[in-house]
């Protein structure tokens, strides 16, 4: 089953999906990453296309000069995910983003439910999938650092 609620090529992030693997689901998202420096803590805002997989997850993020960096994570990285947000990683948060010119409020209510439900099974899956391949948890963190992919555009 997928759900594409944005086309899978409205930007060029399907580089970074890892081959043979489904894209599942395509939507947008609001995202938010706070960091820390001389100046205090910042945060970032952006809209990002995000494609998910049977096995991770793939979204943008702005780099300075107007470029636009690629990243995958694998859904064993993702601690959780709530009814809209997923968690990235400590600084970096998505958030499902409703777009008016396609979709109603009561729509998007109910991609919402569906949401959760889905990814909440999937990330489960995959963490359990991880641990009977891996069963050393310092082993497993190790080869899922490895699989995290990032591509400059």
């Amino acid at each position: 089953m997928t759900d594409i609620y944005v086309p899978i090529d409205y930007s060029n992030l399907k580089a970074v999906i890892p081959p043979g693997e489904d894209i599942i689901y395509s939507t947008l998202c609001k995202a938010k990453k706070s960091s820390t420096g001389m100046a205090g803590v910042t945060t970032t805002k952006w809209i990002s296309h995000v494609l998910m997989t049977p096995k991770g997850i793939a979204f943008m993020e702005p780099r300075r000069k107007k470029s636009m960096k690629l990243k995958y994570f694998d859904w064993y990285k993702i601690r959780r995910i709530s009814k809209t947000i997923i968690p990235i990683t400590l600084k970096i948060f998505l958030k499902l983003e409703r777009e008016p010119n396609f979709e109603s409020k009561g729509d998007y209510n109910k991609r919402v439910n569906e949401f959760r439900e889905k990814f909440k099974v999937i990330i489960e899956k995959r963490k359990k999938e991880w641990e009977l391949k891996i069963p050393d948890k310092r082993k497993r963190n190790a080869v899922a650092k490895d699989r995290k992919f990032e591509m400059e555009i």
